[in-house]
């Protein structure tokens, strides 16, 4: 089965578990699209909204059996409040969010648009500081972005948008692995980390300069970067094995 048939059929499979449960009203795909990209084997994104009863919200978060039933989850972190990105295990990447309908509100009723970008706020309480890092940001939430934006944008640039690529890589990827830079080098020295308003990163870690030169080599270095970030990253933490076969994956595909 090539990966868009696996797709609907995913997407399918999902529509059909969560019809049968109790204080679900609709399952939506995202105003985004349901693809994020145009369909591509080696990038099918599955993008929806479950609308939920009142007060029913953190059941769907909490647990994700309703999904974990259909095929196991290899993947996974919460990059909002009321949701998830996640990969399964046959490689189709996934992102999620749960909306709890308001007392007298029907699920036609709900604009997603509006809700979406409320939803863009609800990540867990952190800032861009003045060299855009994700000043204060839980690791975890912090690894999840910069693996999920690595893994993106190498399928956009093995398809030829290198452009899109590079913003995603050497951009967003990149603005995650230094603040996890900061805090592994302050965990580490005990050095004082950046003050917020300083944007002279050379100055406070200078013996990082090298080391994130490697990570934005410029627009037809897309893949080289991603490799240098994930090998960095891989030196100060277990990263997930199946999220990075993923990304090596990709690499070694936009190498060849």
């Amino acid at each position: 089965m090539n990966m868009k048939s696996l797709v609907q059929d995913r997407l399918e499979q999902i529509q059909q578990q969560v019809s049968s449960l109790p204080h679900v009203h609709e399952l939506r795909l995202s105003d985004h699209a349901y693809l994020q990209h145009p369909m591509h084997s080696n990038d099918c994104d599955l993008h929806f909204v479950l609308l939920v009863d009142s007060g029913f919200q953190s059941r769907f978060i909490d647990c994700l059996s309703w999904l974990t039933e259909i095929q196991h989850i290899a993947f996974k972190y919460r990059h909002v409040d009321n949701g998830y990105r996640f990969l399964f295990s046959d490689g189709i990447y996934c992102e999620f969010t749960v909306e709890e309908l308001k007392f007298g509100e029907s699920a036609d009723s709900v604009n997603l648009t509006t809700r979406q970008t409320e939803i863009a706020t609800l990540r867990p309480s952190g800032q861009l500081n003045a060299i855009g890092l994700d000043e204060g940001q839980d690791e975890d939430w912090l690894l999840g972005e910069m693996l999920t934006n690595l893994l993106i944008g190498l399928r956009r640039f093995n398809r030829g948008d290198r452009l899109s690529a590079f913003y995603c890589i050497q951009h967003h990827a990149l603005s995650s692995l230094l603040e996890l830079l900061v805090q592994w080098e302050v965990s580490q020295t005990k050095q004082k980390r950046l003050a917020k308003g300083d944007i002279c990163f050379e100055q406070s870690y200078p013996h990082a300069r090298n080391q994130v030169a490697s990570f934005a080599m410029g627009y037809d270095k897309s893949p080289q970067s991603a490799s240098a970030m994930l090998e960095y990253a891989e030196q100060h933490h277990n990263l997930n094995y199946f999220i990075k076969d993923q990304i090596l994956i990709q690499i070694k595909s936009a190498n060849n």
